[in-house]
Parts: C-alpha cells; structure tokens; sequence
C-alpha cells in the first residue's frame, strides 16, 4: 500500500485522466439492512484512504486509488472529499480505509457517524445510496456540484418559460413558503407549549431532495455531469401529501422526481402520476326516475 505524505493533488479536470491506478474489481456480496458483522467485506490489494473530519461533516481523501472516485466525491478548493454515505459505501465495499486523527475507523464506527444523522444521511438514505451504486448508478448529493467548474459546463435545464419567468416564479415561491413560516409562528406564539412542540415535529417531517441520479456511464465526467436522470426523495416515515410532491416537483424544474422508501432493508422506489378518478353515477338522482 502506497503512503502519501501530503494530500494527493486534485484538479477538477483530471477525471479522464489515465494514471489513476485501478483497484481490484473483486466484488463480495453485502446484505443490505444487514448487522455490520454480517457483512463481508472484500480483500484488495489497492485501497484509498482517507481522514474523517467530524467538524466539517466530510472526508478528505489522502490517497486515491481506483477508478470509482471518477464517480465519488467532489472537488473543493484542489481536494478531494467525500460525503459521510460515499465514505462508508466504500469502507464497506473494502476499497477505503478511514481515519479518525491516526486511528483507523473501523466498519462499525463508520456506521455510528449516520445514527446521529448529524451529517446530513439517515441510515435509510445510506441504504437507498448503496442500493442505486450496487446497480451501477451515479448518485449524488442533489444540488451540490461536483466541481465549481460544474456551473459553466452544465446545459441549460429544460424548461418551458423563459428564465426570467422560472426567477419570478421562485422568488413567489419562496416569498409564499416565508409568509407561510412566519403566520405559522405568529399563530403558535398565542398557543400553549404544546401546541408549539407539535408544529415543530411536523417541521421537522417536511420532506426535501436527497439525491441527483445519473444513469450508469463509463465516460462520466464531473466537471460536465450532464442532468440527472431523475431527483430522489427519502420518504420511509410516511406517504408524501400531494402539496409536497408539487413542491418538489417544482423545485426540479422539470427533472423528473422519485421516491425512496425504506423497510427492513429492502429499498422501494416509486413516482406519483396525475390520476382522474371515473365520475360516479348520481344515485340519488337515478332512483328518482
């Protein structure tokens, strides 16, 4: 295993580069919602490292090995860092090894940084990023660019106004969501105690995007990642309500949007169509007759 001294240099163009060096493609099966100790990690001769750094929530690769950080990580100011699930998917896959200070992180541990869910990943959200890179997608994190040159190169969104009407339509959006927020707050303020811990549980329950989706591609680059094939949602607790997934689709700016739903490891994920229920006959109307 090879040392590094210093943080790997990093551009955010060399993801096409030839002398990354390969790891071994020796794959062993892992059981998904399984305990830690059941699953089995494989042996390669090659493996990256990499420092967790619990105050930034991120961890910054010292040695890089293999060609899944082409698809992994993302490029700040020259380094490579990684967020908290793509740090575990690979210490669990067998192609990482992560440090706490000098202390090497064992399997166990990685998985304690997502029960406190302090770094922005629930278990479940793990679990639907494990299940979408086992099959060969590309995940990440939804709206976090992969690189700053990301913005220059990335096409235009689809849309079917023009961008000064998608500003003012968000700019309403938001104005909405604040007036909201705050007659919410007004009106609690005049309310028991009790009344205001519940409007903060249903605060805490709003659903968000959790991840962009790209299709499995060889020649994927992230300084030029192309759309997402699809955003995803976590949404294990409850069923999202009909206003939300407006928002979200909205927010999307027409990418489509999926849902992830989580049960006893086993990974769901499904859309919601426009449904138009057949009229039913006036009964009262018809016995008249």
């Amino acid at each position: 295993m090879e040392s590094s001294a210093g943080i790997d240099a990093y551009s955010d163009d060399d993801d096409d580069a030839a002398a990354v060096e390969s790891a071994s493609e020796d794959e062993d099966s892992f059981t998904l919602g399984g305990s830690p100790s059941s699953s089995r990690l494989p042996h390669r001769r090659e493996m990256s490292e990499a420092r967790w750094d619990a105050e930034m929530g991120v961890a910054e690769v010292m040695v890089r090995k293999g060609k899944a950080w082409h698809s992994t990580g993302f490029s700040r100011g020259g380094r490579l860092l990684a967020h908290v699930e793509e740090a575990v998917y690979m210490v669990e896959q067998g192609s990482l090894v992560l440090r706490e200070g000098e202390k090497v992180m064992p399997l166990v541990d990685a998985y304690s940084l997502l029960a406190s869910q302090a770094y922005g990943c629930s278990w479940d959200a793990f679990q639907t990023y494990s299940y979408l890179k086992n099959l060969g997608y590309i995940v990440g994190r939804y709206n976090v660019p992969w690189s700053f040159s990301t913005k220059k190169k990335q096409p235009p969104l689809p849309t079917t106004s023009a961008s000064s009407d998608i500003e003012e339509l968000q700019t309403q959006f938001a104005a909405t969501d604040l007036a909201n927020m705050d007659t919410t707050l007004k009106e609690t303020s005049q309310t028991s105690s009790k009344s205001s811990d519940s409007v903060q549980e249903v605060m805490k329950q709003e659903l968000s995007l959790m991840y962009d989706v790209h299709l499995p591609n060889s020649h994927f680059k992230k300084t030029a990642p192309g759309l997402p094939v699809f955003c995803l949602c976590i949404t294990s607790d409850r069923p999202p309500k009909s206003a939300e997934v407006q928002a979200l689709v909205q927010s999307c700016r027409g990418r489509p949007v999926k849902f992830a739903a989580v049960d006893c490891g086993h990974v769901s994920i499904f859309s919601f169509d426009t449904v138009t229920l057949p009229m039913l006959p006036d009964w009262e109307a018809s016995s008249c007759r």
